[in-house]
């Protein structure tokens, strides 16, 4: 079989959904000697085979720090094809750069590579310039790349950055066969070194740290099965609000959920909350609430079902239950949702479905169509499809939503439930959302907020919601879904962030999916302030502290945990925490979540 190398677009596209599937920046810690490790010398805690600093990795390859024979110092980067490689999949090692360093300014990249047994494709240095989500320029040494048996060689990459960038990537790839290794490394921007120095490190004065410790909420428990008399003052913030978004500052800590669980309860016994969203596949979602309100079906199925490991655990599993209890209680009523779009399959089959009710001669159509989108969806997880297959995904899904909308009304004329017709068009919506996410082309976030609007909108006038996703998704940070939700319902919703000491977590790392560290809370951070409140858990009121002198600081840049679905060294980042929520719910020592056995994806 003949060699292609993946081209510039195919790695623009997958390294940026890489890297962005891992929820949360790249960013170097910082060193007197080399604050990028550019040189590959310091590893991690979490994970000790692993560049501190870099996103490192690639399905079929192992990449690694290696100790023999590096070209300097004590190690390099070893990438290595293993024989379960998919087609065209590579490895990768990614620094990520801001938009205000780099915008208008020429981009110099140096490193050393050496080689093994390239036979096919090629080992190289890569950058890569971006607006937003759109790739401007990228080089890739696709056609210069490094094949065979080579000693340490020096290679560079100049780029220009447009005056519209907002962000850029370098680092090493290695789309092949074989062995290569990375190491030396050097970056330069309009010919001046980059090694950027360490800032000095925030300490809170001892007046910001009393103010927190005389304003913390304390929260008696985080067990779902306590009474709920403690969350009174938090339901005296959420007041009259219709939408109550429930972060998480990592996707695998069990108080966490224990805590959503509870908050979930009290909103709905206190504040008539009718209707719960979490951030999964939408369509999936109906499955456990088939459940919730009616009793039917497996509960542990219906939640394996919707596919995320990060929401099949006995936390969540346990707040589904009480859901039932209370549905047949006749005490009140509470739904669950999803509002997220990242699998089509279930969709495409409701889609399918409805057309065979009601529109049968577009049936063969809409099978054609979704058999194309099936084929790319299954190259996606195998790591194989290209961007012209994504295109081709989204050109499918949208011909079949366009149909759809446009038959609309005959398809009610005809008899057919309005509200059947609304989840069919809805159901087509998530197989195009989907394609556009997985090209960049369409934003997850503002596609997840517009599904909950459209569940606020098929639900009576007034409900009232709570909506569960990372911290991340909830915050009000431009282009993410909190954003969005608060330019439509700005004071109608209340966000609340969690966030922890130290403890355990479950994400995907070095050890696959299982138990890792939450690193102790770092000088200089939100939760060193939050830890000297002495309190083994609280909430603190947000609102208006930047109007407050001792309060103020929590408005200010300052590093906050946030780890998405993946363990390692960076957890902490610069964030305005009271301009992103209104509520932040600290624990000072964590467990990871009880994960129950998965279901396999069909």
């Amino acid at each position: 079989m003949s060699f292609r190398s993946p081209s510039a677009q195919y790695l623009a596209a997958v390294v940026f959904a890489s890297i962005a599937s891992a929820q949360q920046p790249t960013a170097a810690p910082q060193s007197a000697t080399d604050p990028l490790n550019l040189g590959f010398e310091r590893r991690g805690v979490i994970a000790p085979t692993a560049p501190t600093g870099w996103y490192a990795g690639g399905q079929g390859y192992v990449v690694t720090l290696d100790s023999v024979s590096p070209h300097s110092g004590a190690r390099s980067l070893r990438m290595q094809a293993t024989a379960s490689r998919p087609q065209r999949a590579f490895g990768v090692a990614t620094l990520s750069l801001p938009g205000a360093l780099i915008a208008g300014k020429t981009l110099k990249l140096r490193g050393y590579i050496r080689t093994e047994g390239v036979t096919q494709g090629y080992a190289g240095l890569w950058m890569r310039v971006d607006s937003g989500s759109t790739p401007l320029v990228l080089d890739n040494m696709s056609s210069r790349g490094v094949t065979g048996t080579t000693p340490w060689t020096p290679y560079e990459i100049t780029i220009r950055a447009a005056p519209s960038a907002t962000g850029g990537n370098f680092g090493a790839l290695f789309p092949g066969e074989g062995t290569a290794w990375f190491d030396s490394f050097s970056l330069e921007i309009d010919g001046v070194p980059y090694a950027p120095q360490s800032a000095p490190v925030w300490r809170a004065t001892s007046a910001e740290a009393k103010w927190v410790k005389d304003h913390a909420i304390p929260l008696k428990t985080s067990d779902p099965n306590a009474a709920l008399d403690d969350l009174g003052p938090i339901g005296a913030i959420v007041g009259d609000a219709r939408i109550v978004e429930l972060g998480e500052g990592t996707h695998g800590t069990s108080e966490f959920f224990q805590m959503k669980h509870r908050l979930t309860e009290y909103l709905a016994q206190n504040k008539g909350f009718t209707v719960f969203a979490i951030e999964a596949n939408m369509p999936e979602a109906r499955r456990v609430n088939d459940y919730v309100l009616n009793g039917r079906g497996d509960p542990k199925a219906a939640l394996a079902g919707m596919y995320f490991w990060t929401w099949n655990t006995q936390e969540v599993l346990g707040l589904i239950e009480w859901m039932r209890r209370y549905n047949a209680s006749g005490k009140g009523r509470m739904e669950f949702w999803g509002f997220d779009l990242q699998t089509p399959d279930v969709a495409m089959d409701s889609v399918r479905a409805f057309v065979r009710r009601a529109d049968t001669a577009y049936a063969t159509t809409v099978d054609s169509a979704y058999a194309r989108v099936s084929t790319v969806q299954r190259e996606r997880r195998a790591n194989t499809q290209s961007p012209a297959a994504l295109s081709f995904w989204e050109s499918e899904a949208d011909r079949v939503l366009a149909h759809l909308e446009s038959k609309r009304s005959a398809y009610v004329a005809a008899g057919h439930d309005s509200l059947d017709v609304a989840w069919a068009i809805q159901n087509a919506r998530i197989v195009v959302q989907g394609a556009r996410s997985a090209r960049s082309s369409g934003s997850r976030d503002s596609s997840m907020a517009a599904n909950t609007e459209w569940i606020a909108a098929h639900r009576p006038p007034g409900t009232k919601m709570v909506l569960w996703a990372h911290n991340q998704h909830v915050a009000r940070q431009p282009n993410w879904m909190g954003a969005h939700l608060s330019a439509r319902y700005g004071d109608a919703m209340r966000v609340i962030g969690f966030s922890l000491g130290d403890g355990d977590f479950t994400a995907v790392g070095p050890r696959g999916l299982s138990s890792y560290p939450a690193i102790a809370p770092q000088p200089g951070t939100l939760e060193e302030v939050f830890r000297a409140a002495a309190l083994p858990r609280f909430a603190l009121d947000l609102r208006g502290v930047a109007g407050k002198p001792d309060g103020a600081f929590l408005d200010a840049p300052h590093d906050f945990r946030s780890i998405g679905s993946m363990a390692n060294d960076n957890q902490f980042f610069a964030t305005r925490l009271a301009s992103q929520f209104d509520v932040v719910i600290y624990f000072d020592h964590t467990k990871a979540s009880a994960r129950l056995p998965s279901l396999t994806r069909p």
